[in-house]
């Protein structure tokens, strides 16, 4: 225990590296050590991505101005992709659900969501038309899908509202958004406005178009049984 404090203690960080390689088995323990910090239920919501090319790492070291630039030197990088929210929620979907939904059938409609949120949101920066067009009809639609989708979807679809437009929303879609109604001499504070009611309601329709498709699915499997 003591020793483990003195580690704690005494560690930094090194920004300056040599030009010693590290080998595939000690990148491999790296990871393995990452992984023993503790995670929810013990689902570890990521996956890492170890970059080695030195014209990527290049790039990469561009990305954030004095803060990524230690990466020029840098024999590797890895790379962490998590999204928290959307792995728990889907995981737990393919639990209740008895594998029933796979998990990846509903990243592929919350994707589907989202996506289309994106292309909308440009269209509008492009155009300018007003937000009212595509919000009251998509979450009168969505209202109107909730009668006829099974119970479980619906609850699905309103949760993965929620989901989608959480961490993702803040830091990569609006920024996106902003960036693009600039670069075509628009106004960011308007153009930008509105994205995230637009991803919190896209999602809600795929998943629930995508619980009428499991319900006709059910129907004609029991017909034919």
């Amino acid at each position: 225990m003591t020793d483990l404090l003195e580690i704690m203690r005494t560690r930094r960080s090194v920004r300056k590296y040599t030009e010693e390689k590290i080998s595939d088995e000690n990148i491999k323990k790296i990871l393995s050590a990452a992984l023993l910090a503790p995670s929810g239920h013990s689902k570890y919501p990521c996956e890492f991505i170890v970059v080695k090319n030195r014209e990527t790492l290049n790039k990469m070291s561009h990305c954030r101005v004095n803060v990524a630039k230690m990466l020029e030197s840098a024999f590797a990088a890895v790379v962490v992709i998590a999204e928290p929210a959307v792995w728990v929620l889907t995981d737990q979907v393919e639990s209740v659900s008895g594998g029933t939904i796979k998990r990846r059938v509903m990243l592929v409609a919350l994707s589907a969501g989202v996506a289309a949120s994106i292309g909308i949101s440009m269209l509008r920066v492009l155009t300018g038309f007003s937000l009212w067009y595509v919000l009251i009809p998509g979450y009168a639609l969505s209202l109107l899908l909730a009668f006829f989708c099974p119970k479980l979807f619906t609850g699905i679809a309103f949760d993965s509202g929620g989901v989608a437009s959480g961490t993702m929303t803040s830091t990569f879609i609006l920024s996106f958004t902003l960036g693009a109604s600039q670069a075509s001499c628009g106004n960011p504070a308007v153009d930008a406005f509105g994205v995230i009611a637009l991803v919190a309601m896209t999602p809600l329709i795929a998943i629930q178009l995508l619980g009428m498709v499991f319900k006709l699915k059910q129907k004609r499997n029991r017909r034919s049984a």
